[in-house]
C-alpha cells in the first residue's frame, strides 16, 4: 500500500501448514512438519504438544508418522477429523489451516471414500487445491501490483539520489582537497622548524667559537673573564690555533 509517501509492501504466506487442537485433550495439540521437510521423499510427521503457548518447548514424547496414522473421518462444515494412531490410541480433534490451505494426504485419506457428513475426499482435495489456486493468483496480483509502485517510486527517487551522490562526491572530494592542504602545509611547517634549528645551531657555534678565540688571545692578560665562560661551557681550556 501507498499513503502520504510511504511505501507499505505486504505479503502472503504461500506455503502449506496446518496443527490439530484435540477436542477432549484439553490444550493438547498436534503439530505437522510436513510442510517444512527438504524433499518429497521425506516422510512426515505429527507431534503432540501439551500446550500451543508453551510450543515449540512442550512435546509430550509422542509422535506419529503421518503415513501410519488411520484415518477414520473428517466432518467438513466443523473442520474436525477422527484418526487412530498405530497404537490404537483414537483421536478426536479440529484442524486449523494456514497458509494455502493444503493439508496432508492422509487428512484426504489418500483421496478415497466418503465421509459421514457425505463428503467425498477427493472432491474436498480438489476444492481445497482450488482455493488455493485462487490465492496464489491473488497473490501474484498483488506482487505485481507493489512491483509497479516500487518502479514508479524509482523512477520518482533516483534523479534525486543520483544528485545527492553527486554533492556527497564534491563534498568528499573537498574536503580530500583541504586534508592535503594541511599535510603540505604540515610539511612546510617542519621544513622551516628543521631549518630554524640549522640557523641556531650555527649561531650557537659562532659563539663559542668567538669564546674560544677570546680565551686564546686574552688568555694572560684583560680576557681572563673569556676563560671563565670557555672553561663553563667547555668543562676545558681549549686552544684554537690559526
Amino acid at each position: 500500500n501507498s499513503n502520504g509517501g510511504t511505501l507499505l509492501v505486504s505479503g502472503s504466506y504461500l506455503g502449506t501448514d496446518y496443527f490439530l487442537t484435540e477436542i477432549t485433550g484439553g490444550t493438547l495439540f498436534w503439530n505437522s512438519d510436513t510442510a517444512f521437510l527438504d524433499t518429497e521423499a521425506a516422510t512426515g510427521t505429527l507431534t503432540e504438544f501439551s500446550s500451543q503457548a508453551g510450543f515449540p518447548g512442550s512435546p509430550t514424547g509422542r509422535t506419529e508418522d503421518v503415513t501410519t496414522i488411520n484415518f477414520r473421518n473428517f466432518n467438513s462444515p466443523a473442520l474436525r477429523v477422527k484418526f487412530k494412531t498405530p497404537s490404537n490410541s483414537v483421536v478426536r480433534s479440529f484442524v486449523t489451516k494456514a497458509g494455502l490451505g493444503l493439508l496432508d494426504a492422509w487428512l484426504y485419506n489418500d483421496f478415497e471414500g466418503t465421509n459421514s457428513d457425505g463428503s467425498v475426499n477427493i472432491t474436498r482435495a480438489k476444492d481445497d487445491l482450488e482455493q488455493s489456486l485462487g490465492k496464489i493468483l491473488l497473490a501474484e496480483a498483488q506482487f505485481r501490483l507493489g512491483l509497479k509502485t516500487l518502479q514508479s517510486r524509482a523512477n520518482l527517487f533516483d534523479p534525486q539520489i543520483a544528485g545527492i551522490e553527486r554533492e556527497i562526491s564534491d563534498i568528499t572530494e573537498t574536503s580530500l582537497s583541504k586534508k592535503e592542504a594541511i599535510v603540505v602545509s604540515l610539511k612546510l611547517a617542519s621544513q622551516v622548524a628543521q631549518f630554524n634549528l640549522a640557523v641556531l645551531a650555527s649561531r650557537g657555534d659562532t659563539i663559542v667559537f668567538s669564546l674560544l678565540l677570546s680565551q686564546d688571545n686574552f688568555n694572560n692578560g684583560f680576557g681572563s673573564s673569556f676563560k671563565a665562560i670557555g672553561d663553563a661551557l667547555l668543562g676545558a681550556t681549549l686552544s684554537i690555533q690559526a
